[in-house]
């Protein structure tokens, strides 16, 4: 199963965004606007997403390069064939570009995401009321 902080972090590696987004349309599997617009109001996944963890998993050991196209077929819902064919394309084409990706670059990423997970959010601040001067209106009670 894949992670959810998984999700995006390869994407940013080595020029893999490209390989990615290529192997994604060689195979049928890129999106949309449309189809990303709806993935996104109803809290779907995109398939760029479902790449870069699966090339994660394969980096970190968690999956094997032979137990991949399993792994893409069922992720993708795609047929066996063309799984296969998209296991070979990110295990020869895109993985060699985020294998040369040192510890240091994924410490880096996970150091800029903390960091802007950190940072509060801007609101606008209310304009302050200016105080009158002149005299008060409000008198004791006698």
């Amino acid at each position: 199963m894949l992670r959810p902080e998984n999700f995006g972090k390869v994407i940013y590696l080595q020029g893999s965004q490209e390989a990615i987004a290529d192997a994604l349309n060689k195979y049928g599997l890129a999106e949309t606007e449309e189809q990303r617009e709806k993935k996104l109001l109803s809290s779907g996944i995109f398939n760029t997403s479902i790449m870069a963890g699966l090339i994660e998993e394969l980096v970190l050991g968690q999956t094997k390069p032979e137990l991949l196209s399993p792994a893409v077929e069922k992720e993708f819902n795609i047929p066996k064939d063309k799984a296969e064919g998209l296991a070979k394309e990110i295990v020869e084409n895109i993985l060699p570009l985020v294998r040369s990706a040192t510890p240091e670059d994924f410490a880096l990423l996970k150091k800029i995401q903390d960091k802007e997970l950190e940072e509060p959010v801007q609101t606008q601040e209310p304009p302050k009321e200016e105080q009158k001067t002149g005299t008060d209106i409000y008198r004791e009670p006698l």
